[in-house]
């Protein structure tokens, strides 16, 4: 991850103190199975204590199921920065997601990203 610090004294109020690079991860959770309540603030708490933090939003998903079936749900996004060198723990995590929730598949995507810190 690199990052740039800028001095306060000298910076502006609409300027970044702090922005870095880094890779960011996305999983996409679905919450109207029993227990996925419970899930999901296991990801963002594990996420957290891993790197740092995590954001859950509300959101609404479709997809096409092996057999051919078209789901619509309520899913939560969980989103998490700063996760360069983490894929083996991200994988470990969907794939506890899937088995915990009975899923087919569970996705996640990760992106390379930079954020500013103010």
């Amino acid at each position: 991850m690199s990052t740039t610090n800028h001095d306060a004294e000298s910076a502006d109020a609409t300027e970044p103190l702090l922005t870095t690079r880094s890779k960011k991860v996305r999983f996409y959770i679905p919450i109207e199975k029993d227990g996925a309540k419970e899930i999901v603030e296991t990801v963002i708490t594990r996420l957290a204590r891993h790197f740092g933090g995590a954001t859950r939003l509300p959101a609404k998903g479709a997809y096409v199921m092996n057999d051919g079936e078209l789901v619509l749900e309520e899913v939560a996004v969980v989103d998490c920065f700063g996760v360069d060198g983490g894929l083996d723990e991200l994988s470990q995590i969907a794939c506890e997601i899937k088995a915990g929730l009975d899923e087919e598949s569970v996705a996640f995507e990760i992106t390379d990203v930079a954020t500013a810190f103010a």
